[in-house]
């Protein structure tokens, strides 16, 4: 972000001391006193990649409790649908990661959360390359070959941090890291060429799935 803003990329030194403060080695919990505690200066924790999920889910079980037997809990694009629809499921529009405002493609959901994380809204460019806002923690670089992923799970804040972590995966490993999630489906728009995408999904995504034709995905 930083970096964006002064619109210089950060030098390899820069890198290397930013990847030093990664990983949760450096953060200790205590659950006693509900604190949470750095070993290293300059160490950060940032929630995005759940909180619009847990806030959701709050939404949702708090509703339930006041007797609401069924809805669709939307924060900023990231949703939950609870009580079913019937024969009437909500159709979930998936923004094309290149055409704003434009679909890519259509999922059907009557139960459920749907999530998706990707690089076509929060990016920086330096020197005419765009950046993506999600950053690989293993090279300590931002990805750049996932610019949506789309996520439908049980819950808001598994599909939340799972579109996250695909991001981070690619389209190879998609299928697989979402299987390990019961219920939890998948949808990849992925670079496989020079200006060409190609979209991959897992198996139960494929019937809920509706792709525009003038996708190019």
């Amino acid at each position: 972000k930083a970096a964006g803003e002064a619109g210089v990329a950060p030098s390899r030194e820069q890198l290397a001391a930013a990847e030093a403060k990664v990983g949760m080695a450096s953060v200790v919990f205590d659950p006693e006193s509900r604190q949470v505690r750095f070993l290293k200066p300059g160490v950060e924790m940032d929630l995005g990649g759940i909180s619009k999920g847990y806030i959701i889910d709050r939404v949702v079980a708090l509703l339930q409790a006041a007797g609401v037997s069924r809805g669709l809990v939307n924060i900023g694009g990231d949703l939950r649908v609870f009580g079913g629809t019937g024969e009437h499921p909500f159709s979930v529009g998936v923004q094309h990661p290149l055409r704003r405002g434009e679909l890519a493609g259509v999922v059907r959901v009557e139960e459920g959360a749907v999530a998706t994380s990707g690089d076509y809204e929060q990016f920086v460019v330096i020197d005419g390359k765009h950046y993506s806002h999600i950053v690989d923690p293993r090279r300590g670089t931002p990805v750049a070959w996932s610019p949506s992923v789309t996520v439908l799970a049980a819950d808001a804040m598994t599909a939340d941090w799972l579109a996250t972590g695909i991001s981070v995966l690619g389209a190879g490993q998609a299928a697989t890291v979402a299987a390990r999630q019961p219920g939890a489906e998948c949808l990849v728009i992925h670079r496989s060429g020079a200006g060409t995408f190609e979209a991959v999904c897992s198996a139960g995504m494929v019937p809920l799935l509706h792709l525009e034709e003038d996708a190019g995905v």
